[in-house]
């Protein structure tokens, strides 16, 4: 069958190419209100990095906050653990 690969942190860098081209797999018509909608609660100008639900955040910098925040020893550990899975979506 058919299938839309999706990454989190293409979703965040480039939100709205990203639900452009899904929305293009989908076979949905592009709605101005949603993107107008993205560019709202995507894009915080105070990079506010926010929770996963909240509006008004700083998709970018929340995609990657797992970076500043977990320690090398937890990083290590999922590296390892999820070592195939990274290989196989090339991570």
């Amino acid at each position: 069958g058919n299938f839309y690969m999706l990454r989190y942190e293409e979703l965040s860098n480039r939100t709205e190419e990203t639900v452009r081209k899904l929305y293009n797999f989908l076979g949905i018509n592009h709605s101005e209100e949603v993107f107008g909608w993205i560019k709202e609660n995507t894009k915080n100008p105070n990079n506010v990095v926010g929770g996963m639900s909240t509006t008004g955040r700083n998709s970018i910098a929340l995609a990657y906050r797992w970076q500043n925040e977990l320690t090398t020893k937890e990083k290590t550990l999922i590296s390892n653990v999820c070592q195939e899975t990274l290989k196989v979506y090339n991570y």
